[in-house]
């Protein structure tokens, strides 16, 4: 049922995207706007980061941070002709509708317009395809979060507890859940501090071969992430992290799958709360969480072969027609470029825009966790599914 709804919003959507909502697009992260010196007043506000703060206190920080994701909110709506609601920022600096586009989009396809802040976010479209399953898969999504199933996780470093701090280092990490019990267990997480959540070998720089060897990532040199950025800041309690990669995984509980999103280019923010934990002891929340970024088509087309489709296979292609109609669908909806530097360049759209938000509660590192990777169709002997657009 659920690919059918698929099928029918999606195809609905190919040919009216412009008629469903307004906007969606995006400035680069510290806010340069690309608008053309003969452009005249720019009517677009250019939703964007807090900038880096002027003045701010920095070196020294001895505070480090741990959240854990308690809900991630991508956009889903029984109602999939509702207007796309402001995740996300503006990207590319541009604002489609009436501007044109940042890339060159498929012929034929639908211009992908942005809203009056230029908010880059059609990644929503693309959920919402789903229809009438997606109040459902998002409650599968948050339910793997709070059950410990799956996480990530944001740890800052070197924070000065003040409201602007000049320089934090920000790292990210997909975790197989929080540490298991003796018996193999998963403790249900109750976001208070106590937690021990598990880090995914993958999001390492120097992967082990025993992850076992590894019984706690808590200030653990062998522990850095693959997604780091030592130039994020905190500006009024909002920390703002950019990175050049960044995954996000919703576990194999989910709709999806085990559906992940490669992002290029992705911004991380989010309001910094103080929370007690203990007697005389604080962690922080992170609340009005965004994640913003651009899904490579490539990477996009690649993770479907993981997504289980009603014939008890997989959303791939090998002659798959739901396969073929969302591969054009997707490659349709590409409207932006993947790489920073080709936006406005006259170059051909290879990415979905992405917008979402989300919420963290106060967590620690624990042991270094493997799991079976997802399982997926259409693979060529050991060789992942992988596909282009045209």
């Amino acid at each position: 049922m659920a690919m059918a709804a698929l099928l029918v919003v999606l195809c609905a959507w190919s040919y009216e995207a412009c008629a469903v909502y307004d906007s969606s697009l995006l400035l680069p992260a510290d806010g340069d706007a690309a608008a053309s010196a003969d452009a005249g007043p720019d009517p677009c506000l250019h939703a964007r980061p807090p900038g880096h703060p002027d003045g701010g206190v920095s070196g020294g920080g001895t505070i480090q941070v741990v959240a854990a994701f308690k809900t991630i909110d991508i956009g889903l709506t029984a109602d999939a002709s509702a207007p796309r609601p402001p995740f996300g920022y503006d990207l590319d600096g541009v604002c489609t509708c009436p501007g044109p586009p940042s890339c060159i989009q498929v012929p034929g396809a639908p211009r992908s317009c942005d809203d009056d802040a230029g908010r880059d976010n059609t990644d929503i479209d693309l959920f919402r395809g789903l229809g009438g399953a997606a109040s459902t898969g998002t409650a599968q999504i948050d339910d793997g979060l709070q059950s410990g199933q799956y996480g990530l996780l944001l740890v800052i470093d070197g924070y000065n507890g003040m409201a602007d701090d000049e320089n934090v280092t920000v790292s990210y990490y997909v975790s197989n859940g929080v540490n298991r019990t003796a018996d193999g267990g998963i403790p249900t997480p109750t976001f208070t501090g106590g937690d021990l959540w598990t880090v995914d070998p993958d999001s390492l720089q120097n992967k082990p071969q025993d992850p076992a060897s590894i019984p706690s990532c808590a200030h653990n040199p062998q522990c850095q992430s693959v997604f780091s950025d030592d130039r994020a800041y905190v500006s009024n309690y909002v920390v703002v992290a950019h990175f050049n990669q960044l995954t996000v995984a919703f576990g194999d509980r989910s709709f999806l799958g085990g559906a992940t999103m490669a992002l290029s280019t992705a911004v991380v923010v989010g309001q910094l709360q103080p929370v007690p934990i203990q007697q005389g002891v604080f962690g922080y929340d992170l609340v009005g969480g965004t994640i913003a970024g651009r899904w490579p088509t490539k990477a996009l087309l690649q993770t479907l072969a993981t997504i289980p489709a009603n014939d008890g296979g997989f959303l791939c292609g090998n002659g798959n027609l739901y396969y073929e109609i969302i591969k054009e669908t997707v490659c349709g909806a590409a409207d932006i470029s993947q790489n920073q530097a080709n936006d406005n360049m006259n170059v051909a759209c290879d990415a979905v825009s992405v917008g979402m938000t989300f919420a963290a509660g106060p967590a620690q590192l624990g042991a270094v966790l493997a799991v079976p990777p997802a399982l997926a169709g259409c693979a060529d002997g050991s060789v992942p599914f992988t596909d282009n657009c045209p």
